[in-house]
């Protein structure tokens, strides 16, 4: 039997066992989320938090004053940044601006999958949340969160890091492409739940990781997962082959985008080069 195979039959039997070792989230997240569940959390209790990472505090400033949250008045302090945001927003949005974190390795194989894994999820991420702004402008009622939808794409294919990881610590006999292919198709998804289950997070996330590119699941009404899938799809990382316009054609029927020219506007590009541009800094 190959090292691969051996491997791969590990990596299964540790997910059956629950002996896989799963990834945490960076501590700077953990804390600001401890903070926000607190029951006696305030303002200034979160931003003490924050203000302990220079990166973070600049990134929630930058987020405040892109198109997601912006008004006339740019802010310029933490304080005012959080206060914009929201506290339980802010949740979210610190755990998102996190993630790069972990998205780092050393062997030069390995890293070039950890990076394109960072830039597809933030590609994916990116277009769900501008097309769920414009969404959101005509359901304006909606119970969904644009800071959710912006983590969910974050995380959707986060059970490439255990692969990875372990493909570092093996790098003489795994960190080969047709290798690491191989393991990603097939246990990508099933690690990713068993995070997202580790973290506690909400239960929609899990569904996003397990079925977003399933063909077997569609919610019938309006959910994160159809912004997920269409951001999967202007990423090019849904329906290979396929016409776009094809694949975009349930989420019109539905009412999640009301026309494809949508993606040719200022508006939507503006909103997704803002969300690359503050998670690749």
């Amino acid at each position: 039997m190959s090292s691969e195979n051996t491997l791969l039959d590990n990596l299964l039997e540790q997910i059956k066992t629950d002996a896989l070792v799963l990834p945490t989230l960076p501590e700077i997240a953990l804390r600001v989320r401890d903070a926000v569940d607190n029951p006696e959390a305030s303002l200034h209790s979160i931003t003490d938090e924050i203000a302990k990472d220079p990166a973070l505090t600049a990134s929630m400033i930058r987020i405040a004053n892109s198109a997601f949250y912006a008004r006339a008045v740019k802010v310029t302090n933490l304080n005012a940044a959080v206060n914009r945001i929201g506290l339980e927003q802010v949740k979210n949005t610190a755990t998102s601006m996190a993630m790069k974190q972990m998205f780092i390795c050393q062997n030069d194989v390995v890293f070039d999958y950890f990076d394109r894994a960072w830039c597809d999820s933030v590609d994916v991420a990116s277009a769900a949340g501008a097309i769920f702004a414009a969404y959101k402008l005509k359901h304006p009622g909606t119970a969904l969160e644009s800071d959710t939808l912006c983590l969910m794409g974050l995380v959707h294919n986060i059970g490439i890091l255990p692969i990875l990881a372990e493909a570092e610590k093996n790098a003489s006999d795994l960190a080969n492409r047709g290798f690491l292919d191989q393991a990603i198709r097939k246990l990508t998804k099933h690690i990713g739940v068993a995070i997202i289950k580790k973290w506690d997070f909400d239960k929609s996330f899990a569904i996003a990781i397990a079925k977003w590119n399933a063909d077997d699941y569609e919610p019938k009404s309006v959910d994160y997962i159809d912004f997920i899938r269409i951001g999967a799809v202007y990423a090019g990382l849904l329906g290979q082959g396929k016409a776009q316009a094809d694949l975009l054609q349930p989420y019109l029927e539905k009412g999640v985008i009301e026309s494809l020219e949508l993606f040719d506007t200022d508006e939507f590009k503006e909103r997704f080069a803002e969300t690359q541009e503050a998670f690749s800094a």
